[in-house]
């Protein structure tokens, strides 16, 4: 198995990184998890036909993980996609689809079969991928209440089972002890070093991961024990480069 990190920024825009999302080649598959802005552009210069991406999935509806969707999908249909495609989703999948007829680009001028299911049918269709849901968007019930919207608060993180080791993909956390039991043993995480503590992160090292990739930006407190002295197999995520596993 091997992974490439498509965009690693935060939520605020920078000027040297894409938004979140993460291409996994693992058994012949081709894996794409989240679609933040910037990654039909990586994509292209990876040089995949429109028919090699077999799923995506994405973690939860911020704009960051959300936001280069559209353009994928227009992408693959303007460049012939014929193969059937399933995308994983968070909550609501009506959101997705009316925003693509807002956008007038009509599922019905497809020349492929596109999909919506929910990130929970996941595992059952594709064994080697297990999800957790995290704590990520719980604090934003007050608001949902004061407005009310319809959210569900769903976010989830991701593992891909390897046959050399699994690769955990966290998306955006509050805490990492949400998805403990996902994390343990395996090879590689790819993990949100902005909003968990420090403490939390560095308690990966407990864990039996052997490589942490620090991803979405990092705390400050973080970033201070880094610089100091960084734990064993903890390094900085970056982008368009492949990893193995």
């Amino acid at each position: 198995m091997r992974f490439r990190i498509l965009g690693s920024g935060p939520g605020l825009p920078q000027l040297d990184k894409n938004l979140s999302s993460v291409l996994v080649e693992q058994a012949g598959k081709l894996i794409l998890l989240d679609t933040g802005e910037g990654c039909s552009k990586s994509l292209l210069g990876l040089g995949y036909s429109a028919d090699q991406i077999d799923l995506v999935a994405i973690s939860h509806y911020h704009p960051d993980h959300i936001s280069g969707f559209f353009m994928l999908m227009q992408m693959l249909y303007l460049n012939g996609r014929s193969k059937p495609l399933t995308v994983y989703l968070p909550e609501n999948k009506d959101f997705i689809i009316e925003s693509l007829k807002t956008m007038y680009t009509f599922r019905e001028k497809f020349g492929f079969k596109l999909e919506f299911k929910d990130c929970s049918e996941i595992g059952a269709e594709h064994p080697q991928i297990v999800f957790a849901p995290t704590d990520h968007l719980l604090g934003y019930q007050k608001q949902i209440e004061a407005v009310g919207a319809k959210n569900q608060m769903k976010s989830f993180a991701f593992r891909i089972k390897g046959e050399r080791g699994d690769l955990v993909y966290s998306s955006d956390l509050s805490t990492v002890d949400c998805i403990e039991p996902l994390i343990k043993g395996c090879h590689s995480i790819i993990v949100d070093a902005l909003h968990p503590d420090a403490a939390q992160i560095i308690k990966l090292k407990d864990l039996s991961v052997k490589r942490v990739l620090l991803n979405h930006g990092i705390s400050d407190e973080l970033d201070m024990i880094m610089a100091e002295a960084s734990p064993e197999g903890f390094e900085f995520a970056e982008e368009n480069r492949w990893y193995e596993i």
